[in-house]
Formats: C-alpha cells, structure tokens, sequence
C-alpha cells in the first residue's frame, strides 16, 4: 500500500504540520493519485492537537492517518496494525484499510479485489 510518512519528534510547532497538509493537499490536487499522509507522533495529546488543528482547514480532501510512539509502545504494535486515526473519525484503522487512489499502482499492483472499469467510473 502506497503512503507518505511524516515522522514528527515534537520539536515543531504544530502551525508546521499543518502547513505540510496544506503543501499535500496542494500535491494531491495537481497528481492523478491521492495516498494516505501518515502522521506519526510521540504522544496522544499532540495527536489530539494535531486533530483539533486540521478540523479547522477547509476543504481538506487529503487522507490524514495519525499514530503515537505511546500508543504503539503499549499495545506491541507494528505501523501495519490498527493503530491509525483519521481526523474527524472514531476508532483505529489498519494501514492496508486506509483509503487510498492510484490507478497506475492498483494496474500494476493489483490486490484480491481489483475493481472493474465500470466501477471505477461509478
């Protein structure tokens, strides 16, 4: 599954990421594929800071998947487990369940289910 990852310390103001969502939401408007942008955090407050600030950005079509360091350390969990949020949204995700759009990598890479032209067009 395609995806681009920040991997953030803490050391940056949180105005920072959210500028970065603004630049991907920008990349994603010029490209023909939209992949999940993960966030992963040290701790579950800037998380919930982080969600806080992205409510306010208008129009954001972007798939935004946040994780935390705590939240992986107490549950032994790897990035593919379900322990991804998106904003706005209640409960944790799974990496392969996030949504995603690439044509050219679904042609190339197809999974159990590849969707037919009719349905892509639907």
């Amino acid at each position: 599954m395609p995806f681009l990852l920040e991997y953030d310390t803490g050391l940056e103001h949180l105005q920072v990421l959210i500028d970065k969502v603004i630049k991907y939401e920008r990349l994603y408007t010029m490209s023909t594929w939209a992949w999940p942008v993960l966030f992963h955090l040290p701790s579950a407050r800037r998380e919930a800071n982080l969600h806080h600030r992205l409510a306010a950005v208008p129009d954001l079509t972007t798939v935004i998947a946040t994780t935390t360091a705590e939240l992986r350390t107490a549950l032994a969990a790897s990035p593919a487990h379900q322990v991804w949020q998106l904003p706005g949204r209640t409960g944790r995700h799974r990496l392969i369940d996030l949504p995603y759009t690439d044509t050219r990598h679904d042609d190339q890479y197809p999974t159990h289910h590849q969707p037919t032209p009719e349905e892509r067009a639907a």
